[in-house]
């Protein structure tokens, strides 16, 4: 009997040092259930893996919850079809357009007067330099002389460069004269919110502004150019420029450009306009088989 007692008294004490193993080691799994609870009914609540009660949730702050991420925001019956993703995209790129400023006297254009009328780039307040081209001319020279002097006048840094006088068919000179302007640019200073100004010479101005473009396109995929031009009828800035030897051309109507403007601005003597055009429809480039 004393025997028996005795086993039922050590089966008793295993059970109870296992269940205290057991509870200590919850403990430090979850500390949590260190903590002291009430004394809870029998009836045992859900379990998840592991043997730890569920926590409880009313089905209508579940339903809630989930409904958040699907339930459109705002009010009205057509608020799905308004989002984004549902919406068809309307015009992606601009049309471009270049304005043509009016000066009232060539002789007195001042540096202050580009600065001021001539677009500024995306994100910048202010011109932070000048970086002028004369054509190849005595008077185109002269008058980016006078620029010059203006700008400096305004305290700002201001570059002069010349192109040379070339002939028509002197392609590599043309190709050459066109990249070392670029770079001499470039190691003089010039950055995306510097201004380029040309200053066209008699005679030249179509293909000076072929050159006005594709010397503002190259640095920097584009810095903002000013083109100073004394002719008496309009030109067109965003119909197709050719350079003199046809080496180079631009056409801001092609969807290729992605809308981009050839020149920022153009200062003359006729009256002030604007010049507009449409982008034509983008085509995939399809060669003929041979």
């Amino acid at each position: 009997l004393f025997r028996s007692e005795v086993l039922c008294i050590s089966e008793q004490t295993k059970k109870r040092f296992i269940l205290e193993r057991t509870r200590k080691t919850c403990c430090v799994l979850c500390p949590r259930r260190a903590m002291p609870v009430k004394q809870q009914s029998t009836a045992m609540p859900s379990t998840e893996k592991g043997g730890y009660p569920q926590k409880q949730r009313s089905s209508r702050a579940t339903s809630n919850f989930c409904s958040s991420f699907s339930k459109p925001q705002g009010t009205g019956q057509d608020t799905q079809m308004n989002l984004p993703f549902d919406a068809q995209p309307g015009m992606v790129l601009e049309n471009p357009s270049v304005e043509y400023v009016h000066v009232p006297d060539m002789t007195c254009l001042h540096a202050r007067d580009l600065l001021a009328e001539t677009p500024l780039p995306k994100g910048a307040e202010q011109f932070s330099s000048l970086h002028i081209i004369a054509g190849a001319s005595a008077a185109a020279r002269a008058e980016a002389g006078r620029l010059e002097q203006s700008g400096r006048d305004l305290g700002k840094a201001v570059s002069v460069y010349s192109w040379p006088e070339l002939s028509k068919d002197d392609i590599s000179g043309e190709y050459d004269a066109l990249f070392q302007i670029t770079s001499d640019m470039i190691l003089k200073g010039a950055d995306r919110t510097s201004l380029v100004v040309f200053v066209a010479a008699e005679g030249c101005q179509a293909s000076d502004m072929a050159l006005a473009a594709i010397l503002g396109m190259l640095p920097f995929r584009g810095v903002q150019t000013a083109f100073v031009t004394s002719e008496s009828e309009y030109r067109d800035p965003l119909a197709q420029l050719r350079s003199a030897s046809g080496l180079f051309e631009y056409s801001a109507e092609q969807p290729e450009r992605m809308g981009r403007r050839p020149l920022a601005a153009i200062f003359g003597p006729l009256p002030s306009r604007t010049f507009r055009r449409a982008l034509a429809p983008w085509a995939p480039l399809r060669p003929a088989a041979r």
